[in-house]
């Protein structure tokens, strides 16, 4: 799975989802395993979705990850 990840450039490009909380929904744990960690593992985990989507942080700390990472999106 790392060397797909590296190929696809995971870090930036991928968007992790979920059907949870259908009886039947997938565990994250794949890609909470991988070797991804900081920036790259925040914006598999929704760094990404945040700033594709304009999304706001839903507290301080997520205000502060997004920061931190630069996936902060400033309102128009």
């Amino acid at each position: 799975m790392e060397c797909t990840f590296r190929m696809i450039n995971a870090e930036t490009q991928l968007l992790y989802s979920s059907d949870y909380p259908h009886w039947n929904f997938d565990l994250p744990r794949p890609s909470t395993t991988c070797r991804c960690v900081g920036e790259g593992k925040h914006n598999i985990l929704g760094g990404t979705a945040a700033r594709l989507f304009k999304l706001p942080p839903r507290n301080e700390a997520q205000k502060e990850n997004l920061k931190k990472f630069g996936n902060l999106q400033r309102r128009a």
